[in-house]
């Protein structure tokens, strides 16, 4: 049998016999055949079984532990850590361990409800905290504002910053439900509060902040000290205040309404009295003196003696201002010490620069020395020293409304009629007590109404004939606050409207408390 023939019957028996093995066997012939080790044989599939021997290479397989092992090296070094089948996205970062169709997928992930949840939380929870932080701003600034005013001993501008910014918390605590309060100024802003009034002379005007530093438990601690002290004085003062008044005002009241004035030899006995309460320490002396000036006030031929108890006054410091300036400078202007009666006023600017009020006292000096263009200048002065003031939002300015009325009183005897009405309109705009209400009425009285007075109704009552709008309102105003407030028309201001007196009687030679 030669080679060729050899062959072909080799190859149909390994046909025959690979159609006749069970899958089991043909794996145990394969795994033979893998290990035989002739790397010549070529093993493709049963089907060409019998191609053994053809003259092809034959590969030997990697076994499945090598295989996975190579992997394992592959993929920790260069593919995806996620996928597995993808290079690692190395262009963002060398070590980065996805790939970058991994990337994308990562990114798009959507939200759970929980991650929704979260979001919003966070998001409500940003627009709080800016919210509340602008809040936060906005109650700060005008503190801040004030502390600067403070340094300037611009003491009415630094009450306004900082009642501007209770306010402020009253209304976010207000537009909040007014439930719970949000904020709070803090004992801090009050005790400048209470600082700003004791400084300006006014410490009555902080009674509410003492109050709340009281309730607050602030004034024991080591930090409110300086704000302790104050409350101390003040409530000695008045402590001293209501007992004094609850054993003397009666006999002051009727002193007061007698038709005719007792002399100051009639009081002795309860100047005396007064004088010996100095003594127990319990009591303020300062206060004490004030009353002892109140009895000067309603005696005749007094004017030495209240001059010498209202210095007694004075001594006690700028709580006291509120007590004392206007009365002493009052008395010093009626005694013709004019000096004296300035002094007052221009250690009062000095202390707080930016107490308007007093520059009607200077005025009065000036006008009852006739100096009438020195008068005005001081007007223009008081007018600079109100465009530096802070005004609170709703002010159209800080001037007090009685410089105006001394620039009209000034005006009128200067014979300057459309001037002084203006400057008394302009007083009457930005306040009003018994003293402007009489200018206002004089004034218009004397240059539009003489002559077309109101007349009498059947009922008494006055029917006006609308000649002068302001001089109605005056009178209507009097008629109706006057007797729960005090207001009348002096008779000063009727004796010039009868002409009995000129206005140089009553304002320039006059009393100086001649409204």
């Amino acid at each position: 049998m030669d080679e060729n023939k050899e062959k072909d019957l080799l190859g149909e028996e390994a046909e025959e016999t690979a159609e006749t093995l069970t899958e089991q066997e043909k794996e145990e012939v394969a795994e033979i055949l893998g290990n035989s080790g002739d790397e010549t044989a070529v093993t493709t599939d049963w089907d060409g079984l019998a191609q053994l021997g053809d003259g092809e290479e034959f590969e030997t397989e990697i076994s499945e532990e090598e295989s996975e092992e190579g992997t394992e090296d592959f993929s920790y070094e260069i593919l995806c850590e996620k996928c597995g089948k993808r290079e690692r996205y190395t262009e963002i970062d060398e070590d980065y361990p996805y790939c970058k169709a991994c990337r994308e997928s990562m990114k798009k992930t959507r939200m759970n409800g929980w991650g929704v949840f979260f979001f919003i939380s966070v998001l409500l929870a940003c627009v709080i905290y800016l919210v509340y932080g602008i809040s936060l701003i906005t109650i700060s600034l005008p503190v801040v504002k004030g502390d600067m005013y403070m340094a300037e001993k611009k003491y009415s501008s630094a009450i306004a910053c900082y009642e501007e910014t209770l306010a402020t918390i009253d209304s976010l605590n207000q537009s909040a439900g007014g439930q719970v309060q949000l904020f709070d100024a803090g004992d801090r802003t009050y005790a400048k509060l209470v600082k700003a009034y004791y400084l300006l002379g006014s410490p009555t005007y902080a009674q509410e902040y003492f109050s709340a530093l009281e309730q607050s438990g602030a004034l024991e601690k080591f930090t409110y000290k300086e704000t302790k002290g104050y409350y101390d004085t003040y409530d000695k003062m008045m402590d001293t205040y209501s007992e004094i008044q609850t054993l003397y005002a009666q006999n002051i009241n009727t002193l007061y309404a007698a038709e005719k004035k007792a002399d100051i030899s009639e009081v002795k006995d309860e100047l005396k009295a007064l004088e010996e309460l100095k003594e127990n320490k319990k009591y303020d002396k300062q206060m004490i003196a004030y009353f002892q000036y109140l009895f000067c006030s309603v005696t005749e031929n007094s004017l030495d003696e209240g001059i010498k108890y209202l210095e007694e006054v004075k001594a006690g410091g700028r709580a006291y201002e509120f007590i004392y300036a206007i009365e002493l400078c009052s008395l010093y202007l009626e005694k013709g010490e004019y000096e004296k009666a300035e002094k007052i006023c221009y250690d009062s600017l000095e202390a707080s620069p930016e107490n308007i009020g007093v520059y009607q006292y200077l005025m009065m000096s000036k006008r009852r020395q006739g100096d009438y263009e020195g008068a005005l200048k001081l007007a223009k002065e008081a007018e600079k020293a109100a465009e530096t003031m802070y005004v609170p939002e709703g002010y159209e300015t800080a001037m007090h409304y009685a410089v105006p009325m001394e620039q009209a009183i000034v005006y009128a005897l200067m014979g300057e009629e459309d001037k002084a009405i203006a400057a008394i309109d302009k007083s009457f705009e930005l306040g009003n007590d018994n003293s402007n209400l009489n200018i206002s009425i004089l004034l218009h009285y004397l240059y539009h109404v003489k002559g077309t007075e109101p007349q009498e109704g059947e009922d008494g009552e006055k029917i006006y004939d609308s000649v002068d709008e302001i001089y109605d309102q005056c009178l209507a105003t009097i008629s109706y606050y006057g007797a729960y407030y005090g207001l009348s028309v002096s008779e000063n201001i009727q004796a010039i409207m009868d002409g009995e007196k000129t206005l140089e009687d009553v304002f320039v030679k006059g009393e100086v408390n001649w409204q």
